[in-house]
């Protein structure tokens, strides 16, 4: 059994804002007599959105987890609801879970649902080697939330499309 650094049972092991960027302490496990682990393995546990930008590495003094540039996929709205012409004049209805996602043919933004959840929790599983096993520990990321990045990016969708049917 190792004694980790940061203590896996405190819950959450790290809390930042949604559109924050961050650079964790060292998550650090040393065996019974006190030998620090050889190599670290990293995995997220369970559904969650991806995050991107996310960086995992290691040193001699630990694992290092890392969000190092402001990206807005920490808190992904719920759903957004947009139209696309149709050649017969008609429109189609579609649905997507992130801005980036909405097809460029689409003209019209219909709806679009934020999280509401205060905060969003990642649980991320660490093992840790030794010379004489491994041992693991969950360590859960807390993303409270910022609407500001999902109002900017409605507002710039919605505006993106306006100029482009006045065109």
């Amino acid at each position: 059994m190792a004694t980790w650094s940061p203590d896996p049972e405190r819950i959450p092991w790290l809390e930042v804002v949604a559109n924050a960027t961050f650079t964790a302490a060292h998550i650090v496990a040393v065996d019974e007599e006190g030998m620090p682990a050889r190599h670290y393995d990293f995995e997220i546990v369970g559904p969650r959105p991806k995050i991107i930008g996310l960086q995992v590495s290691q040193d001699e003094a630990g694992l290092v987890i890392a969000v190092p540039q402001v990206i807005t996929g920490l808190y992904p709205p719920e759903e957004i609801e947009y139209q696309t012409p149709l050649a017969d004049g008609g429109r189609q209805t579609g649905f997507c879970w992130d801005f980036p996602e909405i097809p460029a043919e689409a003209d019209e933004i219909i709806c679009f649902t934020p999280r509401k959840e205060p905060s969003l929790d990642w649980t991320f599983r660490v093992t840790a080697y030794f010379a004489q096993g491994s041992d693991s520990a969950e360590f859960i990321l807390r993303v409270r939330a910022d609407w500001t990045p999902g109002r900017d990016a409605l507002k710039e969708a919605v505006d993106a499309r306006r100029h482009k049917v006045r065109q």
